[in-house]
């Protein structure tokens, strides 16, 4: 029997422990693309859904700013000026209105990798409002059934409507808590003046 030198042993001991080295690298790189990959999605999830928000805001207490002027510059007969003012106020209802479509529709969807057509959409939505019609307090049960109903009846895996109905309901969670939050702020500050 012949013996086997040791410096073979070492060597295709190192030589596997390269080998698993660098799986285990390109192992971890992977795992941290794909975590990546979920932490940017979710993250443009929630900042498209603040930024919406806020944006909606902004261009509401515009436009309660911008009425006022329009027709102040009519009276004034500012005419060039109550156009510029006009105009104004139709650009800020357009992207209080986009705003809002995003915030009910676009982000929940896009959030769930779904592309949908115009009429795929107005069958969703109008489940959805159909749902809200039932004598049951905020739709409870009723709007995921929509949802469920909808998306299979458009071919879609049933899953996705519930999950869609499930973002609906995180997103006005979402929104609740900043009302609350909101409103202990604004309750809070009226204390402070009160005591004073």
């Amino acid at each position: 029997m012949s013996a086997v030198p040791p410096f073979i042993f070492v060597t295709l001991g190192l030589f596997a422990a390269v080998v698993i080295g660098v799986f285990a690298i390109w192992l971890l790189i992977k795992c941290f693309a794909v975590l990546g990959m979920v932490a940017r999605h979710i993250g443009r999830f929630v900042i498209g859904m603040f930024s919406d928000f806020f944006r909606t805001i902004g261009a509401v207490v515009l436009l309660f700013v911008l009425a006022p002027l329009a027709v102040l510059n009519v009276v004034l007969g500012r005419w060039s000026a109550s156009a510029h003012y006009g105009r104004a106020f139709k650009n800020e209802v357009k992207t209080a209105s986009v705003s809002v479509y995003r915030l009910i529709v676009g982000h929940p969807l896009r959030f769930l990798g779904l592309g949908l057509t115009l009429i795929q959409l107005v069958v969703i939505l109008t489940a959805a409002r159909i749902a809200f019609l039932l004598p049951l307090p905020g739709g409870i049960g009723t709007l995921e059934a929509s949802q469920v109903l909808a998306f299979q009846a458009l071919g879609f895996d049933p899953a996705l409507g519930l999950s869609f109905s499930l973002a609906v309901r995180a997103r006005d969670v979402l929104f609740g808590g900043i009302g609350l939050w909101w409103g202990g702020v604004l309750i809070g500050n009226r204390d402070r003046s009160d005591r004073l």
